[in-house]
């Protein structure tokens, strides 16, 4: 039920997963230093916004990096409610349906999406990678 069935969903998370295995097999196997300086930029970043842990602090470079990847592999949509369901608008809502990790994957600024959702009323919308606009 809900939005499990949603066709949308559907189609935008297997988009998304096909996107990223594609960009997932252009990129070569890191060397043993790339491997640690991801880890150690990894750290950084995580104890920079305040998840600094001992678990995270013992763990190695190459468990780290795994980890990361498995997380960013399984796929999500983020929905960006562009407008809400009300009588003035016969309850029909228009929504964005993004990658969830499309900022972690570096993937570019979507400036039309950005754009729709700041005309929109979302003043701080920060929109990377493709989109799909749903009604």
């Amino acid at each position: 039920g809900g939005l499990t069935n949603d066709f949308l969903i559907q189609y935008a998370k297997k988009y998304f997963a096909e996107e990223s295995a594609a960009s997932a097999s252009g990129n070569g196997a890191s060397s043993g230093d790339d491997t640690h300086i991801d880890a150690q930029q990894v750290r950084q970043q995580i104890i920079a916004a305040g998840g600094d842990s001992e678990q995270l602090r013992n763990m190695d470079d190459s468990s780290l990096i795994d980890l990361i990847k498995k997380t960013q592999s399984q796929t999500s949509c983020e929905i960006t409610a562009l407008t809400i369901p009300t009588p003035g608008n016969k309850f029909e809502a228009v929504s964005l349906y993004g990658d969830d990790h499309a900022r972690n994957k570096n993937l570019p600024f979507n400036t039309r999406a950005s754009a729709l959702g700041k005309g929109c009323g979302h003043s701080n919308l920060e929109i990377h990678g493709d989109v799909f606009v749903g009604r």
